[in-house]
């Protein structure tokens, strides 16, 4: 929880060296990590939550899916 602002920040991170391709589901290498992306899940309470979390990429620029980051959701 960071005190000062309210907040509780959660961080996630990939573990492994492989991952899906988007397009055609097959594993592949980590070619890099996007910039830090942040989303918002529902609230703890009264303290607002943040997920943050860099995103690999497989096959040259394709980002892979994560579940909660739907397209049209309002939440995570």
């Amino acid at each position: 929880m960071d005190d000062r602002q309210m907040t509780i920040p959660i961080y996630v991170s990939h573990v492994g060296g492989r991952v899906p391709c988007p397009e055609t589901g097959e594993e592949g290498p980590i070619d890099n990590h996007r910039q830090e992306r942040v989303w918002r899940p529902l609230d703890w309470f009264p303290y607002p939550c943040f997920l943050h979390g860099r995103i690999p990429s497989s096959a040259g620029v394709k980002t892979i899916h994560v579940p909660w980051a739907e397209g049209s959701h309002r939440f995570t």
